[in-house]
């Protein structure tokens, strides 16, 4: 057997394992820029995170205090996620997907060392 016969199989590597790990980087920034805390306030304590307060008042006595009646209004939770979701990393990769299947057809990515321009055996 010889050794260009098996140059191609480890080709389908490399990119494999190269989308996999895209994807892990993807879903992790994902998870880390959703307000997970504030959607959880939102469900369980939606008082806490108030888009306004009404105020009316329930009897009024000459000379006597005045009583009111607070309404507190929830935040919508499309104003929850847009307003405390947390900006991504910014780890974004430096190479397209065509890039990166370029590199692995001329083998840059199965040989890091191997260039282009040089002579293969």
């Amino acid at each position: 057997m010889q050794l260009g016969a098996l140059r191609p199989g480890p080709q389908w590597l490399r990119l494999l394992v190269v989308t996999v790990q895209g994807l892990i980087h993807l879903l992790m920034d994902l998870i880390n820029s959703l307000p997970l805390y504030s959607l959880g306030l939102r469900l369980c304590r939606p008082y806490r995170l108030a888009a306004g307060v009404k105020f009316r008042v329930l009897e009024h006595e000459a000379g006597g205090p005045l009583r009111l009646l607070m309404q507190i209004n929830p935040l919508p939770y499309s104003h929850v996620v847009h307003t405390y979701r947390l900006p991504s990393c910014g780890c974004h990769p430096k190479h397209s997907w065509g890039s990166l299947c370029r590199k692995l057809f001329f083998g840059e990515l199965i040989y890091p060392w191997r260039q282009r321009g040089d002579k293969q055996d």
